[in-house]
């Protein structure tokens, strides 16, 4: 049902970016498929999801620690529910090394 060539599944993001995942799948016609985004720990929102019959899109922004961590789609129709991890890879991480010298 999920439609890996389509689908995010592993994008590159650094400190306040903006990323857009996608989760998309294969449906018989008529079926109703309901997207959900979840990240581990988070109980709020994860980012702004869009969702269209076979398509959901999620775009949020790695800000924190936290956002960084995989971020998974559920599909679900009446007949199954299937999962898509999407791992989103930090590339750089700012440290300030400023120091006052006194």
């Amino acid at each position: 049902m999920i439609d890996h060539e389509k689908s995010t599944k592993e994008i590159d993001s650094w400190d306040d970016h903006k990323i857009t995942l996608k989760c998309a799948v294969k449906a018989s016609p008529g079926s109703i498929v309901r997207f959900f985004w979840q990240q581990p720990n988070r109980t709020s929102a994860i980012g702004k999801q869009r969702d269209w019959s076979t398509l959901s899109e999620i775009t949020m922004v790695t800000a924190l620690d936290p956002d960084f961590n995989p971020v998974t789609c559920i599909a679900e129709t009446n007949a199954t529910t299937q999962r898509l991890e999407v791992k989103i890879k930090r590339l750089c991480k700012y440290v300030s090394s400023f120091r006052f010298v006194g």
